[in-house]
């Protein structure tokens, strides 16, 4: 764990079990610095579970980018429990959707093909959880068993329970993109992760959407019962969409324009 060092030995854990059962003795319950990078992968499964399981929770800041975008996100949330890293996360896909979705959206892909969102990892931070707490104390008194079972929720006692936990996030901003080429994904395990993949898989979905073919407002006004001053109109007052052109010239979706004006003009 780096700069959350493991307190007994050197050597990581072989399997999830001894790891699970490792970090609640060597972990404190007030916030301590975590260094992933020094997570064996068996040590970080287990930190999971004991994340999912609310016997640990944990702070975690993060940058989201993508190529060719100007603006990036800054993130950092506070979660545990099943449901915690939901509603964290939460506002953080929104937030991105806000920045970059609208983009997806009306062109249908990124300037480079479809988007990808690269995650850069900032501080994060565990304790254990008053839960945690007595989760370690049931260890020390002879109870691993009990301990285990309940973090991988078997035997008749625990199996099907949840632990939904809680999350927010603490910091949300938008920031100017590094001006630096981005060299790797830096991102691929454990929540932070998981939102990075959730942002990437809405972009994507909105790229892969049939785009709307917009039309000139003339043809509009040939095939409807409406002037182009009344289409103008209702662009700025917001009640029509204009998908204008590159020289700033109105286009509208003929549907929309049924919609509000659905009397045809009879074939000559």
């Amino acid at each position: 764990m780096a700069k959350r060092r493991n307190q007994k030995s050197t050597v990581p854990p072989a399997t999830v079990d001894e790891a699970l059962a490792d970090l609640l003795r060597t972990m404190r319950d007030t916030w301590e610095e975590l260094d992933p990078d020094g997570l064996s992968a068996v040590q970080e499964e287990a930190l999971g579970l004991l994340v999912s399981r609310g016997l640990v929770e944990m702070r975690a800041s993060f940058k989201l980018a993508i190529v060719g975008q100007p603006m990036g996100l800054e993130a950092a949330i506070h979660f545990t429990g099943v449901e915690g890293i939901a509603e964290a996360g939460g506002p953080v896909v929104r937030a991105a959707w806000t920045l970059w979705g609208a983009g997806y959206e009306t062109s249908g892909s990124a300037p480079e093909g479809r988007p990808v969102v690269h995650c850069e990892r900032g501080p994060q931070s565990v304790r254990l959880t008053r839960e945690g707490v007595q989760a370690r104390e049931d260890l020390a008194g002879g109870k691993e068993k009990m301990v285990l079972d309940f973090i991988h929720a078997r035997t008749v006692v625990f199996a099907g329970t949840v632990v939904g936990g809680h999350g927010r996030a603490e910091k949300l901003r938008t920031v100017a993109a590094s001006t630096e080429p981005v060299k790797v994904e830096v991102v691929d395990a454990g929540p932070v992760a998981a939102i990075a993949r959730a942002v990437q898989k809405m972009l994507a979905a909105a790229a892969d959407k049939p785009q709307p073919n917009p039309v000139a407002t003339k043809v509009a006004t040939d095939l409807f019962v409406v002037t182009e001053k009344t289409l103008r109109r209702a662009i700025r007052d917001g009640r029509l969409r204009s998908y204008p052109t590159s020289s700033g010239r109105h286009r509208v979706l003929l549907g929309d324009v049924a919609a509000f004006w659905p009397r045809r003009k009879p074939r000559e």
